[in-house]
């Protein structure tokens, strides 16, 4: 069963349906290009794209209220 992110977020963040299979309280950002724009990825333990922000800012927001500890990747 797919359980969807419960968190209020700006218009510019668009969250992913949350995997059951994560584990871990780890959550990775990582700045990267996807259609000639600049965006932040948050991506589970495992790797799985969580969500997709215009700033980095929301990419912590998001993390935050999901109780998830981020970790910045270059």
């Amino acid at each position: 069963m797919t359980k969807m992110l419960t968190i209020d977020l700006p218009e510019d963040a668009y969250v992913l349906p949350e995997k059951e299979s994560v584990k871990q309280d780890i959550a990775y950002i990582k700045q990267e290009i996807r259609h000639h724009r600049a965006v932040w990825i948050v991506y589970d333990a495992d790797g799985c794209e969580l969500a997709q922000t215009l700033n980095r800012e929301t990419a912590f927001i998001v993390v935050q209220e999901n109780d998830l500890e981020a970790i910045s990747v270059h």
